[in-house]
């Protein structure tokens, strides 16, 4: 008895799941996309950081990361919260829709619980 898939693999779908395995090939060991763990949590802090720090918030870099590494630290609360709000909502928009609007709303209720009223909302 053989079992037959309900599909025919064409030359061209044939072609495109080369390409698609060529790319993330190269995204995995080409540019230790996959593997460099440390790398990528950095880079998080420091987004989290500039960000903040655009948005007026007076933490230094070293104190963002204690906070994130859960570490109390000498602070404004507010300034506290706004990293650990801001931890969590960059570890959940991966998955949202940037074109959305109940993502974009979800995205303000993950940023600005503790700190405003109208926390995802207009």
């Amino acid at each position: 008895m053989t079992n037959k898939p309900p599909y025919t693999i064409t030359e061209k779908s044939a072609d495109y799941l080369a390409k698609i395995v060529e790319t993330v090939t190269k995204l995995e060991y080409a540019t230790d996309f996959n593997r460099n763990i440390r790398l990528h949590r950095l880079n998080r802090v420091r987004t989290i950081y500039s960000s903040l720090a655009i948005e007026g918030n007076s933490l230094s870099l070293g104190e963002v990361t204690a906070v994130i590494e859960g570490k109390i630290i000498a602070g404004k609360k507010t300034e506290i919260k706004e990293v650990t709000n801001a931890y969590e909502a960059y570890n959940k928009i991966i998955n949202f829709n940037p074109y959305d609007v109940k993502d974009f709303l979800k995205a303000h209720e993950l940023m600005t619980p503790g700190l405003v009223e109208e926390s995802g909302k207009f």
